[in-house]
């Protein structure tokens, strides 16, 4: 499955501060990833359930430049009832710009919110 996606100002490194020139920044390129993931599971979910993500081994390759399309190419290489295990790729111009090993677990959304608050140092 593929997922696109359009570099945006506020995603450029000297942006979010995680480098100091106009190009796309590893966080934004790891969450294009996670979203690609997201997108290929959201069918083989039920209303009360979700996936988290629990995993994930960057490789940046290549710079992006703003406004330009970055394609994500996702494919699910294991999985059992909660776990998901992806090898993901990330290409701009077919140039191959980066690479993500990705696990992600289903959970119970309810349930899974319910740990986040009870664990919270907010309450």
């Amino acid at each position: 499955m593929d997922t696109y996606f359009t570099v945006l100002p506020h995603q450029l490194a000297n942006q979010v501060g995680s480098g100091s020139l106009e190009v796309l920044s590893s966080p934004w390129l790891l969450g294009y990833f996670e979203n690609a993931a997201v997108r290929f599971l959201k069918d083989h979910l039920e209303e009360d359930e979700t996936t988290v993500g629990t995993y994930a081994q960057l490789e940046h390759l290549a710079p992006s430049l703003l406004n330009e399309e970055i394609r994500i190419h996702c494919e699910l290489v294991d999985h059992d009832d909660r776990h998901y295990h992806f090898q993901m790729q990330a290409y701009c111009q077919d140039q191959l710009i980066g690479r993500l090993d990705h696990r992600r677990v289903k959970v119970n959304k309810e349930s899974f919110m319910k740990k986040a608050q009870d664990n919270s140092s907010l309450q």
